[in-house]
């Protein structure tokens, strides 16, 4: 080898270093492609999870103070609240809220909180009326507003994410129990970690 070569050969050519940075922002694209998706499928879970959490403490609540505590859901609204039951005027299932207790979307769920979607099933047996289900001072439960004696089924979906959630509520028991749809056509599965 002579001098020449060598110092021909000091370091990368202008052709090598855009190539090799081109190949480093596709692949960097790609992973925040992926790391959003993930991001907005654990935010659905995490708000799916805080309402059954939310739910089973109103049936802690309804057991604890002796009064009957409904959970009505407002799909169009995507409100969720619970009130004592057979009251007069809506007030809190506990003896400390005067007022009713409403489950908060936006805090969990973020500035998208307006593309997340509630839907009940059975549906309301009225068109435009709440539908739920009202915890005894047992723990046990009941359909409110539902065209059947099914069991109550919340679903949570985004446009963002492919999944959905679910939520049941099986009457009369109580029993409440989240899981995962693979689509908006298939059914909820309760069964296993997801």
């Amino acid at each position: 080898m002579n001098i020449k070569e060598i110092q021909k050969q000091k370091g990368f050519s202008l052709t090598e270093v855009v190539i090799s940075i081109l190949i480093l922002g596709i692949l960097a694209s790609m992973s925040l492609v992926s790391l959003n998706r993930s991001t907005n499928n654990e935010k659905l879970k995490l708000t799916t999870r805080s309402l059954e959490n939310w739910i089973n403490q109103q049936r802690n609540i309804a057991m604890q103070t002796g009064h009957s505590c409904s959970i009505l859901i407002n799909p169009s609204t995507t409100k969720i609240t619970s009130q004592r039951a057979f009251s007069s005027s809506p007030t809190g299932c506990s003896s400390i809220a005067q007022m009713p207790s409403v489950f908060d979307f936006k805090e969990l769920y973020g500035a998208d909180f307006n593309k997340l979607t509630v839907t009940v099933t059975p549906t309301p047996s009225m068109a435009g009326a709440k539908s739920g289900v009202t915890f005894s001072y047992r723990g046990f439960s009941e359909n409110l507003n539902l065209a059947s004696n099914e069991q109550l089924i919340i679903r949570l979906s985004s446009p963002d994410v492919t999944k959905q959630r679910c939520i049941k509520v099986v009457s009369p028991i109580g029993l409440i129990r989240d899981g995962y749809a693979a689509n908006a056509t298939s059914d909820c599965t309760f069964d296993g970690a997801f």
